[in-house]
């Protein structure tokens, strides 16, 4: 019986290790790059000046929720909530009977002028942190 208490413990700190995720779902106009990598050992948006960059934030499957989302400086780069609506195809299960579902945390990153910073994005479930890096 008493490991029980121990594997429920266990358990909890194992479901604190997920963090939110970033997914990028729009891709670079012709000519532009823009690109997101959230993985275990790097965080960071490249964007050409003058290009935007949609991305969802998840967690465990489902948008993120109590989002928000700012930059370190606003001359390089810019952070706007956005909306996707039910038509977009991003978002669907494809093994799942096709069935898709509207995130409810979106946003949009513009590359104002070349220069790096940083973008938080807030998170009831954790914030994440990603380098921005705009290139001309």
């Amino acid at each position: 019986m008493r490991l029980l208490p121990v594997l429920l413990v266990a358990l909890g700190a194992l479901a604190g290790c997920t963090e939110p995720n970033l997914t990028a779902i729009t891709s670079p106009p012709p000519g532009g790059s823009a690109e997101l990598v959230d993985s275990d050992d790097e965080r960071a948006i490249t964007l050409s000046r003058g290009v935007a960059l949609g991305f969802s934030c998840t967690y465990q499957n489902a948008p993120c929720q109590g989002v928000s989302a700012s930059v370190g400086d606003a001359a390089i780069a810019r952070v706007f909530a956005s909306y996707v609506d039910e038509l977009s195809t991003s978002f669907c299960d494809p093994e799942g009977g096709g069935e898709c579902a509207t995130p409810g945390a979106v946003f949009v990153v513009l590359g104002a002028k070349p220069g790096s910073t940083t973008l938080t994005v807030f998170t009831d479930d954790g914030d994440i942190e990603l380098s921005v890096e705009v290139v001309p």
